[in-house]
């Protein structure tokens, strides 16, 4: 709307015009608009929102500090119509890689909405075929693409709505697109490992960043060892063995390097084991027992197992861990081994052959033994079995338990001592032991009787000493019953327990199987007081006789029946006297308990060394 001022400001200068729109006479609410001073002609004001189509009359009122004016006469019928959008205003033009982002704003739609916007890209001002973008309100922002890198564009923008398409923008400043770097590898996986040396698989990027990628990179960790290539698979070398690592990979263009991939999955590197070593053999019955010495290089992974090699005819036997035993031998035939290890990588180099074996069966029977018997034991002795493969000899008592064996590599093989209780009668079998197993018994040998050891009438001679339960004791009365220990006899045979200056048996007692023994003898009551010797009298695992003995101080009997108490335990006394004095009424009760005697402890007054 245009309009002319009034001819009088009514003597106040006017300070806004308000035109109001009419459809049909009527006004139309919140069709108006509203010009305020200063003033600058021509006087005009829009009128937005009307209907499209739709005819409409306007009026003016003007209005200064008094108030407001009459309106103008009716203005001449106006009927509004959309037309094209305006130029949008360009904004920012930022180059990437073979292709710039533009940026603008909105221009007006001039009665129609926007329905898209078109950027459109020059080259020295030429427009450039298909580099265009476009875009749909209220996106003002758009990326054209399949540009060339390293030369410049310039842009412009036109808005399109119902009516048409609207003038451009002005152009935009120039942007030069230019390569990236390219995207990472995928997939990266370590495939083929041949021991120090690991080829690496890998996707190429999804992108070159818009220049042709001319090599790859694949880094090792721990290490940080490298490999390159022009593709996949890539190969890195120089890993150590026993050692697991992923890998990353990376893309290279002109332009940089691209990030490190994602990286693979841990792979072991790992080589075949190293060869077993000392490889030895026990002939059996049919059968061969193998050892060896596991390799010390185990390539790195865990031995999964071994396989051994017969020869002649190169029978194999797998086994997990040494030994190993191969069965179906022929007896008689020598034959060796060799021995390979096994990882996950392989087999190891065949070991150096161990000294040729030959299988036998079990020797036949030993020959009916004889038995000679001596004081507690008994000496057996055999013809040798002519068997090859004999190892040793175990002779066995009837009744047991006593045994002994050899060695066929003692100085006298076919004999040996068993230990005997005294009064009984025995019968010895004879089995030769082998690596085959052993023999049956031979026959048994003829009956023998054992006998306990006689009494010398002086202690013999020793310096071998017992001991008691207590320790060594150097003092007892008569009655004292004293528990006796002695060691170093033969097994399961009889020794006696006397005291002596006048020998009297104290007691007899059967060594466990280890040749010892614990006893508790009495010191006799008619005892003169004095110094005597327990001995204890038996045989040694030769069969010789074998004698211990403990000298003992032996006094009257105290009329409470017991020794003065002398050394450590003297001390312990006294403490406890002084405890008892300094707690008053606990004497009486300390007193008490100290009459009572607990059993298997030394009397009072019977002083042992520790």
């Amino acid at each position: 709307m245009t309009w002319t001022a009034p001819g009088s400001d009514g003597g106040a200068a006017i300070t806004s015009y308000t035109v109001q729109a009419y459809a049909g006479g009527v006004p139309q609410a919140g069709k108006t608009c509203t010009l305020s001073s200063p003033f600058t002609p021509p006087l005009t004001c829009p009128v937005l929102g009307l209907t499209n189509g739709t005819g409409y009359t306007f009026r003016v009122t003007a209005t200064n500090s008094v108030g407001t004016g009459p309106a103008s006469g009716d203005s001449p019928l106006a009927t509004p119509a959309a037309t094209a959008p305006g130029a949008p205003t360009i904004g920012t033009a930022t180059a990437g890689q073979g292709q710039v982002a533009v940026t603008w704003s909105a221009p007006a739609a001039n009665g129609s909405p926007i329905s898209g916007y078109t950027v459109q890209a020059y080259a020295g001002g030429v427009l450039q075929a298909g580099r265009t973008c476009a875009v749909s309100p209220p996106a003002v922002t758009c990326t054209v693409s399949g540009l060339t890198n390293g030369t410049g564009y310039t842009f412009r923008v036109t808005a399109t709505n119902g009516v048409g398409t609207g003038p451009a923008s002005g152009d935009s400043a120039t942007a030069t697109p230019a390569a990236t770097a390219p995207g990472a590898p995928t997939g990266v996986a370590a495939t083929t490992d041949t021991g120090g040396s690991v080829s690496v698989t890998f996707t190429a990027p999804a992108t070159n960043g818009g220049s042709a990628i001319t090599g790859y990179t694949v880094t090792a960790q721990p290490g940080g060892r490298t490999g390159t290539c022009a593709s996949s698979p890539c190969t890195v070398t120089g890993l150590t063995v026993g050692t697991s690592y992923t890998f990353t990979a990376r893309a290279t263009n002109g332009a940089g390097s691209s990030p490190e991939s994602t990286p693979s999955a841990a792979l072991l590197v790992a080589v075949a084991p190293g060869a077993p070593t000392a490889v030895t053999a026990v002939p059996g019955d049919g059968t061969a027992t193998v050892s060896f010495t596991p390799p010390a290089a185990t390539g790195g992974t865990p031995i999964t197992g071994y396989t051994v090699t017969v020869a002649p005819g190169g029978r194999t036997v797998a086994c997990a861990a040494p030994p190993c035993t191969v069965t179906g031998l022929s007896n008689g035939d020598p034959v060796t081994f060799t021995v390979r290890a096994t990882n996950a990588k392989g087999d190891s180099p065949e070991s150096a052959a161990g000294a040729a074996v030959t299988p036998l069966p079990a020797p036949p029977a030993p020959a009916s033994p004889t038995a000679t018997a001596s004081a507690s034991a008994v000496t057996v002795t055999w013809t040798a079995s002519a068997a090859a493969n004999v190892t040793g000899y175990t002779v066995t008592a009837s009744p047991g338990p006593a045994t002994c064996t050899t060695r066929v590599t003692d100085p006298n093989p076919t004999s040996c001592v068993v230990g005997g209780v005294a009064g009984t009668t025995y019968t010895y079998t004879v089995t030769a032991e082998s690596t085959s197993g052993p023999s049956p018994a031979s026959p048994p040998s003829t009956a023998t009787t054992v006998a306990a050891p006689a009494t010398p009438a002086t202690p013999p001679p020793t310096e071998l000493t017992l001991t008691t339960d207590r320790g060594d004791i150097s003092t007892a009365v008569p009655g004292q019953q004293i528990t006796v220990i002695g060691t170093g006899f033969a097994p399961h045979s009889t020794a006696t327990i006397t005291i002596y200056s006048t020998p009297t048996q104290l007691g007899t007692v059967v060594t466990d199987e280890n040749g010892n023994f614990s006893v508790p003898v009495t010191v006799p009551a008619a005892l003169a007081a004095g110094v005597h010797t327990v001995v204890a009298l038996g045989a040694a695992p030769d069969g010789s006789l074998r004698a211990m003995d403990l000298t003992v101080t032996v006094g009257a009997r105290s009329s409470s029946g017991a020794l003065p108490v002398t050394g450590a335990a003297a001390a312990r006394l006294a403490v406890v006297g002084l405890l008892a004095i300094a707690a008053g009424v606990l004497l009486v009760r300390t007193t008490r308990a100290g009459r009572r005697r607990r059993p298997g402890l030394l009397p009072p007054g019977s002083a042992y060394a520790r």
